[in-house]
């Protein structure tokens, strides 16, 4: 289980300092994008929390043309899933993806999206019937696996059906240009469990069935355009999604459909239609949804399938825009680090044991198979449920003489420990041993370098994990003068990803213009830091850019994830702002003292409301709405003054609630002077009376439907059989029944909109209605 959420309270701080600020009117950016979108232009330094931020859409300013102008891909066209707690958006929307819902709102934006909004760009026509990239996807949800990620030749990456089953669904590419080749293979994917095992290709009037196993299956192919139908899955008849590759192949090579993301052009940064005038920066980020499958809880590494999630740029920083005008300036990246075989063996370089597993359920370092050997409790090297003989691989620098192995397992871990473990030294010679209360022994030393740890056979485990995977959290080999030494890891050691192969590189329209590196301790690639990467030599990181159409690609490599891209200014200091006292800060009226200076903005931390007015000596001030969310107005330059913050509504309110109040105290008047004047009717009902008898009665089948119809059936047989008396009872048992259903089985829960607890609720209001409807029969009537 999880930690509760911790909720802090910062003792001793001015809470209205950190509220309202004055920020110079010098230096502000207009920002394509969304508020979301300036956290990370804070990580890449690119505004700081000083610089004033308003969103491109946002009304005009005189004045403002000449501000700096930040082109972002945050502001993305995507169809958002209302409702859900997770995964609520959908990949980002373009060619071949559309929204799936029939609604008129498929995304609520706090400014108009009219050209400002990314893009998907894929270099031919892909389309789907599903993917599990919609946003009303039911099953193995992901933004990277989208239908586009069936024909990019990226064996992480795979397209997922959506829905509850994936026999029926396809996927297909036009436009691709002639064809020979089409690969099909079944690649892992997060969510997917279904594998499918025959698929129909088809297009251009051919058709071919394929049967699909455990290695990919290539056919020859003719046109431009291949369909691909999943017809049959294994296991047959479940509740899933499959994912498919196909790797497709031209005349000229590999033909990969990448998709990428074409972001706004900086003409479409404007302010009252008119572009901004300003300096242009470039600020690309790349979807952070993806995680390696690993939490620290407690000291303890959680780690699980379910953890693991990527997200649709998780193969590169992938960018087409159009500038228009020349840019000039640094390209500045950060990357994290990608947990995977290639990193592991960087982490382990300079220490006297070298361990490879041959497998592992999750990428993550904290559950890489040389935790073994870390001597804490709290990881685990857990290996892939699918491999069928998973075994270690211990290479020393010297020598080592082995008698004894002891295994351990940390509390909680969902795996299970060998019974018999095959071990096999430099002469090739395998021994099997037992495995007893967690120790195994040798029948001889054995004198080695190089030694192979597999394990045959697991133990039986409880009703939680008898079909677990294997599972170690600790290994402790011993010789005959007693346990060998444990390699330790130097949370402080230094690690190079270098230049090369290790580091990405950067492309300016597919040409070659920076090549970068990292360096990083062993803590920080343990914990997935972001890092600074660092232009290696002979590549810098100054770009120019012509005005025109570009595309912009830093892709990952084995070590390195790149996680931002900048090109062009960053943020500058920001100069002094002016002097401001706050006087007095209630809810609704606030006063404040304003020093002299230059134009600037009053930013508020709140969020944006138009009831809210301000004056400056009796001047009342434009209100602006900053950072895309926050209340802010326009401070002219002068000497300042008394500056007054107003809610207005605040008034209407407090004379609406005095008014209720005369009013509530006027009927109680009126009510007990008619009580002492009231004459009894000399015969029948009200008119109202009847009438609101009547809507009543009517009410009962319109809202329960044909279930309302017969209880309201059954309760007026019920008064015709003289059973009145029981109606009160009746009725307040069915409410106490629907209540004690739902207390049983509380949200979320279909019981609460199933016809049980409906229609003991309709009992209830039937037998109100009726009551009503008799107290409106003459006297000695209905009895």
């Amino acid at each position: 289980t999880l930690p509760a959420v911790q909720v802090f309270e910062v003792q001793g701080a001015d809470t209205v300092a950190t509220v309202v600020d004055v920020l110079p009117r010098t230096g502000a950016l207009r920002v394509s994008g969304g508020p979301e979108t300036l956290l990370p232009l804070l990580e890449q330094g690119v505004v700081d929390g000083r610089t004033p931020v308003r969103l491109a859409g946002e009304p005009a300013l005189p004045g403002e043309l000449g501000e700096g102008r930040v082109v972002t891909d945050g502001y993305r066209d995507r169809e958002v899933g209302f409702g859900r707690g997770q995964d609520y958006p959908s990949a980002t929307l373009g060619d071949g993806t559309t929204p799936r819902a029939e609604r008129p709102v498929h995304d609520y934006l706090p400014v108009p999206a009219d050209g400002s909004r990314t893009t998907l760009s894929v270099p031919a026509t892909v389309k789907a019937s599903s993917s599990a990239a919609d946003a009303g996807a039911l099953v193995a949800r992901g933004r990277d696996h989208l239908p586009a990620a069936a024909f990019d030749r990226n064996p992480s990456t795979a397209w997922v059906t959506g829905g509850l089953s994936p026999v029926g669904q396809w996927v297909q590419a036009s436009g691709t240009g002639p064809l020979t080749w089409v690969t099909l293979s079944v690649p892992r994917a997060d969510g997917a469990d279904l594998a499918p095992v025959r698929v129909r290709l088809s297009g251009d009037g051919r058709s071919s069935v394929v049967q699909l196993g455990d290695r990919p299956v290539t056919v020859s192919w003719a046109g431009s355009t291949v369909r691909a139908t999943i017809e049959a899955v294994r296991p047959s008849g479940q509740v899933g999604a499959s994912p498919l590759e196909l790797a497709l192949r031209g005349p000229d090579g590999p033909v990969a459909l990448t998709p990428g993301l074409t972001v706004p052009g900086d003409a479409a940064v404007a302010t009252g239609g008119r572009p901004v005038d300003g300096p242009t920066t470039l600020a690309f980020t790349a979807g952070r949804r993806d995680r390696s499958g690993c939490l620290s809880v407690a000291g303890r590494a959680a780690c699980t399938t379910a953890l693991v999630h990527g997200d649709e740029d998780d193969a590169a920083i992938d960018r087409s825009f159009t500038l228009d005008r020349v840019l000039t300036g640094s390209a500045v990246a950060q990357a994290r680090p990608r947990p995977g075989p290639a990193l592991s063996a960087l982490v382990q370089q300079g220490q006297p044991v070298q361990v490879i597993g041959s497998s592992a359920e999750v990428a993550d370092l904290q559950a890489a198979p040389q935790v073994v050997l870390d001597g804490q409790d709290g990881t685990t090297w857990v290996a892939d449920r699918d491999d069928p003989r998973p075994s270690l691989t211990l290479t020393y620098a010297k020598p080592i003489r082995l008698s004894r192995l002891a295994v351990s397992l940390s509390t909680g871990s969902i795996s299970r420990l060998p019974t018999r473990i095959t071990v096999t030294g430099d002469d090739g010679t395998s021994r099997t041993v037992d495995v007893q209360d967690g120790e195994a022994r040798l029948p001889a030393t054995l004198s080695t370098r190089r030694l192979v740890l597999s394990f045959p056979a697991l133990e039986q485990g409880d009703v939680f994990r008898q079909d677990a995977p294997l599972g170690l959290s600790g290994l402790v080999l011993s010789g005959p003068g007693g346990p060998l030494p444990v390699p330790v890891p130097d949370p402080g050691r230094q690690v190079d990803l270098g230049c090369g192969t290790d580091g990405p590189t950067l492309l300016l329209d597919d040409a070659s213009v920076a090549t970068y590196g990292a360096r990083a301790t062993v803590a920080q690639l343990r914990d997935g830091a972001t890092l600074a990467l660092v232009p290696c030599a002979g590549t810098g990181p100054d770009l120019t850019v012509t005005a025109g159409s570009h595309h912009l690609r830093l892709a990952r490599t084995d070590v390195l994830q790149p996680v931002s891209l900048t090109v062009g200014p960053t943020a500058s200091a920001t100069p002094p702002a002016r002097p401001l006292q706050v006087r007095r800060w209630d809810a609704t009226d606030r006063r404040l003292t304003l020093g002299p200076g230059g134009e600037s903005f009053l930013a508020v931390r709140e969020a944006a409301n138009d009831g809210w007015s301000a004056t400056l000596g009796g001047t009342t001030l434009r209100p602006v709405v900053l950072d895309g969310w926050a209340q802010g107005f326009v401070l002219p330059a002068g000497k300042g003054g008394e500056l007054r913050l107003t809610f207005g509504p605040d008034r209407t309110f407090r004379a609406a609630l005095l008014a209720g109040l005369l009013l509530a105290l006027t009927l109680a008047g009126v009510a007990l002077t008619a009580a002492r004047s009231r004459q009894p009717p000399a015969s029948g009902r009200p008119t109202s009376t009847r009438v609101g008898a009547a809507a009543a009665l009517l009410a009962v089948p319109l809202v329960g439907g044909a279930v309302g119809l017969g209880v309201l059936v059954v309760v007026l047989a019920a008064l015709l059989w003289r059973r009145s008396a029981l109606l009160p009872g009746v009725g307040a048992g069915a409410l106490v029944l629907a209540g004690l259903l739902v207390a049983a089985r509380p949200w979320p829960s279909a019981v609460l909109l199933g016809t049980p607890v409906q229609a003991l609720s309709l009992v209830a209001v039937a037998v109100v209605a009726v009551s009503l409807a008799r107290s409106c029969l003459p006297t000695g009537r209905g009895s």
